[in-house]
């Protein structure tokens, strides 16, 4: 197995792009791509302005690395982190050309962090420069990899094995916490209580949800929150000061941290947008209202979302993954990327069919950018077999 390319020679964009194009794998499989006027160039390239190119009945795929070079923060235990160079790739594939064998490609080179994402026909054009017709190809992507050598440092504060001294709530510390029961699928019961809770079906429909190119991938059950909900489950059975409000979950807000005074959107609505059902692609997810509120948070915060469910296998040997479908925003609300923030995949062996299983898995996320703090975010599972699942709670802890 090679040694990933995490190193400074294939760092910066231009180097990621000179490194790609001399592998003969990657290059048999984009082979080349024919321009309207007829000429015909390499099918990767590097940050180009395309004017008016459009695909011929060729087979190939069309690859360009951006020349913005992005970062990657990944956090260890202990508090540190190492920064990562992030290199974002263009791909639109027509005929026989698919992102899977490029991601496999690229891999085998030695970029062995590579993610791709679904994008439409305009992103694309605008990404490569392009004022053209792409309505040759048959879809879009967007590629990241991880290109640098990581960079270690120490964050301030941040101690993962602990919950942070409160800001508004308490004395010393900024970080913070709230926890509410308020999923739209749990109108009854205390969220203080480990009740079964109402059971939502994933069913054998989800789980053999196909792409574009008939591929499985599944799709994410989303679990929305309602202010209905809130009210129902937020019920808070120890004694409450004054400063308690109990619209803001089941602490009242007293535990925030510093100056942030939500952290859900129980009444957020948005059925054309992040709300919507999505029954295409590479991920699909149910409609779901409401979303976690990060808006008064900070570049630089670290979250940690713990998620306490009830699972009942109904079939032996079943994987159940757990993410937070996020997706990141300009200010102005406009959406760049959706895509999930999974953790460990929880497997269900022989014998655990019609039995219930409490789960309390914690997904984390870093603020990197402003994108990240003016994000849209849900929690989600998916499952490889029909489960039935009953939402609990959700505790959502800011480390500073």
């Amino acid at each position: 197995m090679k040694t990933p390319i995490y190193g400074l020679v294939a760092a910066q964009p231009k180097d990621v792009y000179a490194y790609l194009r001399e592998q003969q794998g990657l290059k048999n499989l984009l082979g080349q791509i024919t321009r309207s006027d007829g000429a015909v160039f390499e099918a990767i390239d590097y940050a180009p302005v395309r004017a008016n190119l459009t695909f011929a009945a060729i087979s190939g795929t069309d690859l360009v690395v951006d020349d913005a070079l992005g970062s990657e923060r990944v956090v260890i235990e202990g508090g540190n982190f190492f920064d990562y160079n992030k290199v974002t790739m263009y791909v639109a594939t027509r005929g026989d050309g698919t992102i899977q064998g490029i991601t496999n490609e690229v891999k085998r080179a030695g970029y062995t962090s590579c993610e791709y994402y679904v994008i439409d026909a305009a992103t694309y054009a605008a990404a490569v420069g392009g004022t053209g017709s792409y309505a040759g190809a048959t879809a879009y992507y967007r590629v990241t990899l991880r290109a640098g050598a990581g960079r270690q440092a120490q964050a301030p504060n941040l101690q993962l094995n602990k919950i942070p001294e409160v800001g508004q709530g308490g004395a010393g510390g900024e970080g913070g916490y709230e926890f509410t029961g308020a999923f739209s699928d749990r109108l009854s019961g205390q969220s203080g209580a480990n009740t079964f809770g109402t059971l939502v079906a994933y069913t054998q429909e989800m789980a053999d949800a196909q792409d574009d190119e008939g591929n499985v991938v599944g799709k994410w059950l989303r679990f929305g929150f309602s202010r209905a909900a809130q009210e129902a489950n937020d019920d808070p059975y120890f004694p409450v000061s004054g400063s308690h409000d109990p619209s803001k979950g089941l602490f009242g807000g007293t535990m925030m941290p510093k100056n942030v005074t939500n952290l859900f959107d129980f009444d957020f609505n948005e059925p054309a947008g992040y709300s919507a059902n999505v029954n295409s692609g590479a991920m699909q997810y149910t409609a779901a209202t409401g979303s976690f509120d990060f808006s008064e948070c900070r570049v630089g915060d670290f979250v940690r979302v713990r998620f306490d469910f009830n699972v009942i296998p109904q079939t032996a040997n079943t994987t159940v993954e757990v993410g937070i479908i996020w997706q990141t925003r300009l200010a102005d609300g406009t959406p760049t990327f959706t895509f999930p923030l999974t953790g460990t995949p929880s497997f269900y062996g022989t014998g655990v069919v019609g039995r219930q299983f409490l789960n309390r898995p914690t997904l984390s996320a870093y603020f990197a950018s402003e994108e990240d703090v003016n994000a849209r975010a849900l929690l989600a599972v998916k499952a490889d077999n029909p489960i039935q699942i009953a939402p609990l709670t959700t505790l959502v802890i800011i480390e500073r």
